[in-house]
């Protein structure tokens, strides 16, 4: 127990360090260093839509969280969707981030256990409802296997498709493609000169 106490108060000792203390702007040095050496940068929310631009299409301060993982809110939640699939409209669902999610696990095997109630579905008929996750798989990462759902909306697949498209070796390919195809051969600096 004496090391414990001892490491504890060691600990509290270094935090209240750490801490700074009001008054004395250099003694939060060091607390400043720590803050900088982070992947993230602290910033006040009321700023967030001036300062937090590396999100693409909206940032976390806008979002609303839901606790799915109870079971009354993702009865509620999910209760248009689930008569949807019920009634045959809807026949495939998109879940996008489920990075977010609690446990995205539970989540994916929940919602698919709803869709076969919601198609009342047989025994004999108990595939897979149609459900794929917006996530961006990177280098090695591989979707978790855990996850029922079909894979990606494809985005790993799309830039595999892009490739050709941006790939230099094939500029020629694609210039006598279009060429043929649009009907024009001329060089693209006599395109700009002539539209100048």
């Amino acid at each position: 127990m004496q090391a414990c106490d001892a490491a504890r108060a060691a600990l509290e000792d270094e935090l209240r360090e750490l801490n700074g203390r009001p008054g004395e702007a250099r003694s939060f040095d060091r607390l400043e260093a720590l803050l900088a050496e982070q992947a993230y940068r602290l910033s006040f929310w009321r700023v967030a839509a001036d300062e937090i631009n590396y999100r693409r299409f909206f940032d976390i301060n806008e979002l609303a969280a839901l606790r799915v993982e109870d079971r009354e809110v993702f009865e509620a939640v999910h209760g248009l969707v689930l008569r949807l699939v019920a009634e045959g409209e809807v026949t495939g669902l998109r879940v996008d981030h489920p990075d977010g999610l609690f446990e995205p696990s539970r989540y994916f095997r929940q919602l698919q256990d709803a869709c076969r109630r919601a198609r009342n579905a047989r025994p004999a008929d108990r595939r897979p409802f149609y459900i794929v996750a917006e996530k961006i798989v990177i280098g090695d990462e591989e979707l978790r296997r855990d996850w029922e759902i079909e894979g990606t909306t494809g985005y790993g697949f799309l830039n595999f498709m892009n490739g050709p498209f941006v790939d230099p070796a094939n500029r020629a390919a694609f210039e006598r493609l279009y060429a043929s195809s649009a009907g024009w051969g001329r060089p693209y600096s006599d395109l700009v000169y002539e539209c100048k």
